[in-house]
């Protein structure tokens, strides 16, 4: 049985990606989920933490995080953390409510591979780079989304494909999960009409 649930409650989260921090061997905040508990507790990009709950974290390993973190819903930890060269740590209470398994589907990018159409990619004669950009640009206007929200990657015009990352949007400008999105640019491209198909 899972140590982290409790008479059938949520295992829930603080909404909250760290990664290590080596001048401290602590970890510090690389971004939280707007409007989740430790964006409401207070704690910012780039604060270290130093330590969760009773555990120091100075060279504690990253894959144990999750047992610090992690608890029934409406439990809450303690967090300890140093902002802006401060010499002695604050503290923060954030109570967890953030469902862990729907946060983890949240903060990952979906991957999209596109198969090119060989006549397009010999009209265009782009190189990788600029076909790379022009495919990110049509993603873009096809999804309706943020820029920032498309990556495109391993461009392979002898091959005939292109790796779309779709990537999560943490300001909450455009909600729609990944996974709405990745499937959107799947159907578009299978639409003979599409922008994407040109």
């Amino acid at each position: 049985s899972n140590a982290l649930t409790t008479a059938g409650a949520k295992t829930c989260g603080v909404g909250v990606v760290l990664v290590l921090h080596p001048p401290s061997g602590c970890f510090s905040v690389k971004r939280t989920i707007a409007d989740g508990p430790a964006h409401r507790a207070g704690l910012l990009q780039g604060d270290i933490l130093t330590r969760i709950g009773a555990q120091p974290l100075t060279n504690f390993p990253k894959e144990r995080l999750p047992s610090l973190l992690l608890g029934p819903e409406g439990s809450s930890v303690r967090i300890a953390y140093l902002r802006d060269g401060q010499s002695y740590p604050a503290e923060v209470d954030v109570v967890r409510s953030v469902d862990a398994a729907k946060a983890q589907v949240s903060i990952r990018p979906a991957r999209v591979v596109l198969h090119l159409s060989e006549a397009a990619v010999r009209r265009a004669a782009l190189t990788p780079a600029q076909l790379a950009s022009s495919l990110r640009a049509e993603a873009v206007d096809a999804l309706a989304t943020r820029p920032r929200r498309i990556r495109v990657a391993h461009v392979r015009p002898d091959c005939l494909r292109a790796e779309v990352h779709i990537l999560p949007d943490f300001d909450s400008i455009d909600p729609r999960p990944v996974t709405a999105l990745a499937a959107q640019l799947i159907a578009q491209a299978r639409d003979p009409h599409s922008a994407l198909r040109a």
